[in-house]
Parts: C-alpha cells; structure tokens; sequence
C-alpha cells in the first residue's frame, strides 16, 4: 500500500499544489497536505512542468514546491532519475521571469548530486543565458546555482568543459563596468567569485579568465573607489577578489596578466586591513606575483615617503601576528622576493634589529645578505674608522647579526668564506672599539680565518696598512691602534699571520684564542 505522510507548511506555502482541491477528504488541518512520498509526489509535478498548457503561476508554484521538498540527498536522486534535468532545462528560458528564478534555483538545488553534473551540459545553455537576464533576481540565483555547482573537481569541471566559465567572465566584466554595476547585483556579484575561486583552483578553470581583461577588472574591485559600490558586501568581495586573483597568479600566463595589470600596486594595501581573511589573501597575492622577477622589482620598489621599502615592511610585519595562514604566507612572499638579490638585500635590511623573524626567514644563509650589507674598506674612504653614527648604528647591527649566526650554525661559517667577498677585510674595521661590535667582529674573525688563508690574507693586508694608525678609542679622549686591539683583554691574541708558501688561495692563518694570564 502506498505510504503517506503529514506535510506541515507555512503560510507562505498556502495555494502552492495546483493538483490538491478542497474540500480535503481527510480530517488533517487545513494547513496540512498528505503528499505521496517517493514514487507519486515527484511525478504529479513532473507532469504539471511538461504540460505547455499549464499557465506559468502553476508552473512557478510546482517549482517553489519541489524546492521545497529538495532538501534531501533520496529525493534529489528520484527527481533526476524521473526526468527533473530534462523538464526543468526548458524553463530556464521560460518567458515569466518567476518561473526562470525557481526553476534554476531548482538547478541549484540539485547542484551538488554527481548525477546533475554528469547531464549538465542539458542545463548550460539555460543557465548561461540568465547571467545577463534583465531581472537581477533571476541572474542572483543562477550565479549561486553555478557557485553550488563549483563545490567540486567534478562540478568545476562541467562548467569549464560546458564553456560557461567564459560566459561567466563576460558577465563579470560587463556589470562591473562602472556605471553599469546596481546595488541590487551585490549577491549576483558575490556568488559569480565565489564560483570562480573554487574553479580557478585548477588551471582549466584559470585559463578562460586570462586575455579577457578579467585580471584588470579584478584588480579596479580593489580600488578604494569601488568600496561604496558593494554596501555591506565590500568585504566579503574584497576577500574573494584577493583570493581569486591569487588563484589566477599561481598559473604561469595569469602571473603575467597581474604583473601587467599592476595588481600588486591594488593588492598590497589590504595587509593593513582590519579583517584578517584580507591580509591573508593579500599576502597570497603577493605570494603567488612575487615568484616573477617583475613582481619582485614591484613589490621591492614600492616605497613610502621615507623611501623605505613599504611593501616589505608590511610582509615582515604579518610575521609576528598570530595567525598561522597569514605567518606562512607573509614569509613566502618575503621568501620569493629573496631569490633576487636586491630583494634580499632590502628584506635583511629591514630585518636588521630582528635578529629572531630573520633566523626564522633565512637561517644560516643571512649571512650572505648581511656581509654585502656591509661597506667595503674601499667604500668607507675617509670614514673608515669614523662612520656616519647613523649608518655605523646599522653596521653594528650587521656584525652582530653575522655573529649570531655563526654561533649558531657551523655552516654560517661556510657560507661566510665561499658566498662573500673579503668577510675578514670588512669585519676588521669593526675591531676598533668604538664601534661597539668589536667583540662580535673579533669572534668571526677567528671562525673564519681559522679556516679560509684566503680571508687571513686579506686581515694581515689591512693591518699591515691600517694596524698602527691611531684612532679614537670610544668616548674617550685616548686612542688606540688595530695590533692593540688585536691583543686586548677580549682573549684574541694573534700569534701568526703566514705569507702564503703556496698559491693565493691555499695559503694559511694560524689564530688562537688564549687568555691572558692575570697579574699576580
């Protein structure tokens, strides 16, 4: 015997089943229907959906009703296996825009069920024809339609394989032209990048959005003027916009679209946003542009009044926030840019004084950036045992970051006599004591010409010509000399410097560390 059960429904609900006439026969409520569930209730509205001759009210009530009664996996599965796809594809262009809205916001309904992505290409044309319907209620919920059916590999697939996504990109385009964009399109305008994120995830959903001026659309979203635009919405759209558009740079061609459209310049603001979920998808974008050369000379040349290197400030800022996401992606960012040598320059630069944020970043190989951070003998001219206090401020920093290092990874040491030029030339201006790094100095100096001749060499040549000028020593009226120093109470005594008996390079320094005996 057939099985029924009680529907309870709201108000809203009332005068909605076209096929059930008073009086009821039974004695349930007014405000209850029996519907024959499974086997009978689908067809019933099946047959109203097919019927030419039925009027468009009654179509749009079956609709609203089978919506209604979608929300479970069973009775997805009778409805598409009874023929649902197949009689609700033609009301999708259905001249009674209430009647397109439901019906697609049936497709929408379905979405998600393998068996409405295996036969949506009945549905595509449909689908894509209420982008640019002239009701915004209809092209709000095809777009969330197609956004359900974006939820996987499989659904992205058949809007990619379908041709929708670029129908989708032609609609995106076209209402965020200014002037043609409604506040009424916010949901519409949400629901199409949210679609677009998930199929952007892979490079067949990448591929329609690039060359159609997409990226560029994309990155005017960002603008501060379109903020007013989006209402209550602005930050949801920001959010998918930065998203997506990190999505689009991670392909090769997409990475160059941003470059040339300058998306960096548009991205970069948000990593101040008070919304985290920007500066996380802001960090990605710079993230995925970083990885070009062009996109690291942008991100490295962005300066702020000062003409410090804003961009890289803001990065090596989201590293210290607590959020793990924005951490690593902050560090990518700074991680990529350092693959070009100015950029690692300006990174350890900046990084100066945070001796901890860049272990974390480099570890052992800072060392490199920092050594080239430090002025050559050459350099220095006449400052050279009287620097700028500024920039010796920052000197300072270098040598005892350098010393940090080797202290705490034997392969700084390595990196220091194979990656650099003339460590131990550069660090021996800092011998002098009253440039206050001279214990640090005098500690790599050991480390390094202990194992490099070619470095020893290069210290006995700057003593032999600067080891007996005389220079202020500290604050003090008294002065001192480097040979002094080199025997001072810190505990390096030079016992040895050999001229080379071999060639240049194999040449060798003899070094120890010895404490003076104290006077008895």
């Amino acid at each position: 015997m057939q099985s029924y059960k009680p529907y309870v429904i709201p108000e809203s609900l009332d005068k909605r089943h076209p096929y059930i006439q008073e009086p009821f026969t039974s004695k349930v409520d007014p405000k209850e229907i029996t519907l024959a569930i499974k086997e009978r209730a689908v067809p019933k509205y099946l047959d109203v959906l097919k019927n030419p001759e039925v009027e468009a009210t009654i179509k749009r009530d079956a609709l609203k009703t089978l919506n209604e009664i979608v929300s479970h996996q069973e009775t997805k599965d009778i409805m598409i296996d009874q023929g649902m796809i197949e009689a609700v594809a033609p009301l999708l262009k259905d001249s009674n825009p209430e009647v397109r809205r439901e019906a697609v916001s049936l497709v929408g309904s379905l979405a998600m069920s393998e068996k409405t992505k295996q036969k949506f290409s009945i549905l595509c044309d449909g689908v894509q024809s209420q982008l640019t319907d002239e009701f915004p209620s209809v092209q709000e919920m095809a777009a969330w339609a197609i956004f359900r059916l974006s939820s996987g590999r499989d659904g992205c697939d058949a809007i990619t394989c379908n041709s929708l996504a670029s129908s989708m990109v032609a609609a995106f385009i076209r209402y965020v032209t200014p002037g043609l964009f409604k506040p009424e399109l916010q949901h519409f305008f949400l629901y199409l990048l949210e679609a677009f994120v998930n199929i952007t995830q892979y490079d067949d959903g990448i591929v329609p959005t690039l060359g159609t001026g997409m990226v560029a659309a994309l990155r005017d979203v960002l603008l501060p003027d379109y903020g007013n635009e989006f209402g209550i919405y602005a930050q949801k759209i920001h959010e998918c916009t930065l998203k997506l558009l990190g999505n689009i740079s991670v392909n090769h061609k997409g990475k160059n679209e941003c470059i040339e459209e300058k998306v960096i310049d548009a991205a970069w603001p948000y990593l101040s946003s008070n919304v985290l979920q920007e500066r996380i998808y802001a960090a990605y974008v710079l993230m995925s542009c970083g990885a070009h050369l062009h996109g690291k000379y942008q991100i490295v040349q962005k300066v702020d009044s000062d003409n410090a290197p804003i961009i890289i400030q803001k990065l090596i800022e989201k590293m210290t926030e607590k959020n793990e996401n924005l951490r690593r992606n902050a560090k990518i960012a700074l991680n990529v840019v350092a693959d070009w040598p100015e950029g690692f320059h300006k990174i350890t630069e900046q990084m100066a004084g945070k001796v901890d944020l860049l272990d974390e970043l480099f570890g052992p190989r800072a060392v490199k950036a920092l050594a080239e951070l430090l002025p050559a003998v050459s350099e220095l001219g006449d400052e050279l045992f009287n620097i700028d206090p500024h920039r010796l401020a920052q000197y300072q920093l270098y040598v005892k970051h350098i010393a940090y290092f080797m202290r705490k990874y034997e392969e700084a040491v390595r990196i220091a006599i194979d990656d650099t030029i003339n460590i131990a030339e550069k660090l021996a201006v800092y011998i002098n004591p009253a440039t206050k790094a001279q214990a640090e100095a005098m500690f790599c100096l050991t480390r390094v010409c202990i194992e490099d001749g070619y470095n020893a060499l290069m210290l006995k040549k700057f003593i032999d010509k600067y080891g007996d000028m005389q220079i202020p020593k500290g604050t003090l009226k008294e002065s001192t000399t480097i040979k002094k120093e080199m025997t001072s109470p810190l505990g390096l005594s030079l016992i040895h410097i050999s001229e080379p008996t071999r060639p240049l390079y194999i040449s060798y320094a003899v070094f120890c560390l010895k404490k003076k005996k104290k006077k008895k």
